[in-house]
């Protein structure tokens, strides 16, 4: 399923899927809430992980997101990996977004994304996972970039990782990224069952990039 149109799209926000429904549908409410940036067209693009059932179509078949196309598809291969490369062939998005299904948008996450766009010649720019409550976010990505960027990332070296977090922004240095951080680009993100969260190796990716926003930085 597939309900999109043929207008223009500014941003594609890329979401993986794998038997979650109930996250996907808070996600997805979470997005419709947002404030859109003003003259930016937006779609998301839902991908559907898993191979033996569908969980995810419910729910994308009965959302709809005021002002935003919302796109369906399944990836049989397992790996998040597949299910981005699956999005991103997908989407018709300029820039990317990448958000995971263990999180929320906050209100203001995609017009922060887009005043840096405006306002710098980055590739890429990630922001913070805050937790809900008390719980520790697990490692969740949070990430605008830019299309013909993703394009050229060897997307190959993320199956060899197992923390999709440096593992996208790695990646995307090694093929010559330049990354910069959005303070205010918040997603709030909740614990994986059965995941150990990483916030030391959160901070260790996102001091990386704040470092360089600093003046002189390489």
């Amino acid at each position: 399923m597939m309900k999109s149109s043929n207008r223009r799209v500014d941003v594609s926000i890329c979401i993986a899927s794998f038997r979650r429904p109930k996250n996907v549908a808070r996600l997805l409410a979470s997005i419709g809430r947002m404030k859109q940036p003003e003259g930016v067209a937006t779609e998301v693009v839902l991908v559907d992980n898993d191979a033996a059932t569908d969980p995810a179509h419910p729910v994308a078949e009965g959302v709809t997101l005021p002002g935003i196309d919302v796109r369906h598809l399944r990836e049989p291969r397992r790996h998040l990996t597949y299910a981005r490369v699956a999005a991103l062939e997908a989407s018709r998005g300029g820039w990317i977004a990448f958000v995971d299904e263990d999180a929320m948008v906050e209100e203001g996450w995609l017009a922060a994304f887009w005043r840096r766009v405006e306002d710098g010649d980055a590739d890429g720019y990630f922001g913070p996972v805050l937790p809900q409550g008390s719980a520790v976010p697990a490692r969740l990505v949070n990430a605008l970039v830019r299309r013909p960027v993703l394009e050229a990332t060897p997307f190959d070296l993320l199956l060899r990782e197992s923390d999709a977090v440096p593992a996208l922004s790695d990646a995307l240095e090694r093929a010559g990224a330049c990354l910069l951080w959005c303070e205010d680009a918040v997603l709030l993100g909740s614990e994986r069952p059965g995941r150990p969260s990483g916030p030391r190796a959160t901070l260790r990716r996102w001091i990386r990039a704040f470092e360089k926003t600093e003046p002189g930085s390489a």
